[in-house]
């Protein structure tokens, strides 16, 4: 399998691979707003993300996200995250858990109708966002 990350060592001309698994941004306030960057697809082998209480991410999810095959646990809160929950979050179907609370109440539209389709999905929060409508009966037992 190919890493999906290499770092170069300062000075020489040898590369290290790594597999990131989990990514973990938190509590970071920079100067500078910045979107989540679309190179966040290029970590194939990421399972869980959480980007939380860093108030400087804003924008969009970007749809390279969907490259994330591998992704069961997703969570984006506290931060200023904006528009509507993205529908391409349906084609990552090993999603377990999606977490977008708390985004200054910038996320709105409805709950989206694509959630029955994941088949792994457990656990969803919308908390202090703009999100509207009622869960069908097959989220809800």
């Amino acid at each position: 399998m190919a890493p999906n990350h290499r770092l170069l060592q300062q000075g020489t001309n040898q590369t290290q691979a790594y597999r990131v698994n989990d990514l973990e941004l938190s509590y970071l306030n920079h100067p500078k707003f910045y979107p989540i960057p679309p190179s966040i697809g290029n970590l194939p082998y990421l399972e869980f993300l959480s980007i939380i209480s860093t108030p400087n991410i804003v924008g969009t999810i970007p749809s390279t996200i969907t490259k994330l095959t591998k992704l069961r646990d997703l969570y984006i809160r506290f931060t200023n995250l904006s528009g509507h929950m993205p529908h391409f979050l349906s084609q990552i179907k090993t999603l377990k858990v999606i977490d977008l609370s708390n985004n200054c109440n910038e996320l709105s539209g409805n709950l989206p109708a694509w959630l029955p389709s994941l088949p792994n999905f457990s656990e969803i929060s919308f908390d202090a966002n703009r999100i509207s409508g009622s869960f069908s009966k097959s989220l809800t037992g």
